[in-house]
């Protein structure tokens, strides 16, 4: 495996809606700054290149559909000015390479994720975009004779105890030239502020496994942005993290990211690359928790080659206003792709999905499962496309988003939407907004389970198809699953329902109540087995459902 960083800063003018001013000169950044910023030749002409792309873009608007129902028009790019980077980093050889990853900024939730007496393959530290802690195991380092054993920015070549030999795993990708690490010719990107990552970013993580190579335990890649400081005249920071993921033909590897951030004002624009090599595995995982007043417009870029596969799975829970665009093309025949996201919103925050499936090869899958739920004021989007392209005969696509909406306030919106052309596939999708069904409460009111936790026990219990599924796809991280349902109980306190405490009274009490009724004959000697499965069932998808047809010829949208 190879995990590497490049040197990029930049700045990026684009009109502003409205007005006819850049958002260069709205952040007060100077021409000379691209120069002044230096890096490899190639690389400053292409921050250029996406620069002059940028330019000729306007910001998005909620009359976009793609930008529907989101509250873009109400963000002042203003308030905001790019996060200065620290010292100018080319290699990864410049940077400390820590012995125990224990030692490393975050280490606590990267125990938490993976269980005690687990161990990463590797651990990367961000700190506002750069890196700056890096741990690698024996399975991450190169040995000598892989491509990078003797590239002057490899871990290999400055990290004490490089193994003598190169087994499996420890492989890398060739040395970094453009087309490893990031397209030539820039293009215009979709969203035009995520596109300000390609001229942002201040370094790129690069996770990269050879060929037939296996990582049996997760790298862990964890975003903080403890150092942030108030930006120019007092604006508020934005910074832009970058990850690229590369699995080579018929390799395996399991990714986790996390992204946190502190209670101060700011915004964060991650870009998440992922590309499956034919016949490779990946599992990728990413937990969001960032702080109260973060806001994150974020993408996640997939293409799966031949025979490969992808489990790409996402835990939304924190910032006032989080943003994803999931964009997952199959692109080899038989490429298979499992997208998930469970998403908890709370007071006033907004919950935004957009996500794309895209078939172009025959006999490919997809299959995508988000579940929300929003309490008091919050509310969510979910908008998703499924494209059958020409070409993509006998291909499967499934697309389902569930809500749960906790309040009279709370509020959410889903749009499913199919676009085939071409005969002889299966496409479907469904939506289902509304509140927890009462049959659920009633049922474990009746065995004397007080309504508020009744429904946290049905909340809970919703989310617990995408916490099982993403725990199962990460054996090299027992302790995922137990880190995440505390991360959704925490965040079920936050919305007010009972708290934990609680929840353990009312269970015992009910547990009384039914070995009470039991004593009497009154009971179901199955009523524990029912109640535990009926707090675990699913949100209904009667109200307000919409399923789309399994469908064989033209083009449906």
């Amino acid at each position: 495996m190879w995990l590497a960083a490049q040197t990029a800063i930049g700045t990026a003018g684009q009109p502003r809606r409205m007005a006819l001013v850049t958002l260069a000169e709205l952040w007060g950044l100077e021409p000379g700054d691209l120069d002044a910023l230096g890096g490899p030749a190639w690389l400053v002409a292409r921050r250029s290149g996406f620069l002059e792309v940028l330019a000729g873009m306007a910001l998005p608007s909620e009359k976009e559909e793609v930008w529907r129902y989101s509250p873009i028009d109400a963000i002042d790019l203003g308030e905001y000015a790019p996060v200065k980077p620290g010292r100018s980093v080319a290699r990864w050889a410049d940077l400390e390479v820590t012995d125990d990853w224990r030692t490393l900024p975050g280490a606590d939730l990267v125990i938490e994720l993976l269980g005690e007496g687990a161990t990463p393959a590797a651990v990367v530290v961000t700190d506002a975009g750069t890196p700056c802690g890096i741990w690698l195991g024996d399975e991450a380092l190169p040995g000598p004779g892989s491509p990078a054993a003797s590239h002057p920015g490899s871990p290999a070549a400055s990290h004490p105890g490089s193994p003598t030999a190169s087994p499996v795993g420890r492989t890398v990708l060739p040395a970094l030239e453009p087309s490893d690490l990031l397209p030539d010719a820039p293009e215009p990107p979709a969203d035009v502020i995520v596109g300000m990552n390609d001229v942002l970013f201040p370094r790129p993580v690069l996770v990269g496994i050879e060929d037939k190579q296996e990582l049996l335990q997760p790298v862990v890649i964890v975003h903080g942005a403890s150092s942030l400081e108030e930006g120019q005249s007092g604006s508020s920071p934005v910074w832009f993290p970058r990850t690229q993921v590369r699995v080579g033909a018929g390799a395996s590897v399991q990714v986790i990211e996390v992204f946190t951030s502190g209670s101060a004002q700011s915004m964060v624009v991650p870009v998440t690359e992922m590309e499956v090599g034919d016949g490779a595995t990946l599992h990728y995982v990413c937990l969001q928790i960032l702080g109260p007043s973060t806001v994150q417009i974020a993408e996640q870029r997939s293409r799966v080659g031949t025979g490969g596969s992808l489990l790409a799975g996402t835990i939304a829970l924190g910032g006032s206003y989080s943003r994803l665009r999931v964009d997952s093309s199959l692109d080899g025949d038989r490429g298979t792709s499992r997208l998930l996201s469970g998403y908890f919103g709370s007071g006033s925050q907004i919950m935004d999905f957009r996500t794309f499936q895209r078939h172009a090869a025959p006999r490919t899958s997809s299959d995508l499962l988000f579940k929300g739920a929003m309490a008091e004021e919050a509310r969510s989007v979910y908008t998703g496309l499924i494209t059958m392209l020409k070409g993509a005969a006998k291909s499967d696509a499934f697309q389902t988003n569930r809500n749960l909406v906790l309040g009279e306030r709370a509020h959410a919106d889903s749009v499913p939407n199919l676009d085939i052309a071409e005969n002889d596939v299966r496409c479907s999708h469904a939506s289902a907004v509304g509140p927890v069904d009462p049959d659920q409460r009633y049922y474990l009111e009746s065995r004397g389970i007080p309504p508020a936790l009744a429904d946290r026990l049905i909340v809970l219990g919703f989310f617990q198809e995408v916490s099982e599924v993403l725990s199962g796809a990460l054996p090299g991280a027992p302790g995922v699953r137990a880190a995440l349902e505390t991360y959704l109980t925490a965040k079920a306190d936050a919305a007010g329902l009972a708290d934990a405490a609680k929840a353990a009274a009312g269970l015992a009490d009910a547990a009384k109540a039914d070995a009470a009724r039991a004593a009497a004959g009154l009971a179901d000697p199955q009523a524990d087995t029912a109640r535990a499965d009926t707090a675990r069932a699913d949100a209904p998808s009667r109200f307000h459902s919409a399923t789309g047809p399994r469908s064989k010829g033209s083009s449906h949208s």
